[in-house]
């Protein structure tokens, strides 16, 4: 429930904070905020890679992801005034950490539902759960 709140809430506030606080263009804020999601893309692959021949398990990576998600988070509010690209930077490396785990989360755990037997037969409750994990 965490991870999703962080997700959703930098991906509502960050355009009001770079709009409102920074006085960012539109244009400016939409290239700003894709860093987030390819950072997102990036980190999914790397940290579930990395979840899965160094650790065995999600757990470790997804709590050093999370703690050094909440350091840049800060940093953003702090460093952000210094520039565009500070905070692309950042931004990015947000998306890395605690968007790549919410999709590292959501996706293994609707994996470990799938095996189920009680909901392998039945697709409907399948598809429900799936859908509550996503959002």
């Amino acid at each position: 429930a965490f991870v999703k709140c962080a997700t959703y809430g930098i991906l509502y506030w960050l355009p009001a904070f770079l709009e409102k606080q920074l006085a960012y263009e539109h244009k400016e804020i939409s290239s700003i905020t894709a860093f987030y999601d390819i950072g997102t893309i990036t980190g999914s692959i790397m940290l579930g890679l990395l979840s899965d021949l160094i650790y065995k398990k999600r757990s470790p990576v997804a709590f050093f992801s999370l703690l050094c998600g909440s350091c840049l988070f800060i940093l953003v509010v702090v460093l952000s005034k210094y520039g565009s690209l500070i905070l692309l930077f950042l931004v990015f490396f947000i998306g890395f950490t605690v968007g790549s785990i919410f999709n590292i989360v959501a996706a293994t755990a609707a994996t470990d539902l799938a095996k189920k037997n009680s909901l392998k037969e039945n697709d409907k409750a399948l598809a429900t759960v799936t859908g509550i994990l996503d959002g």
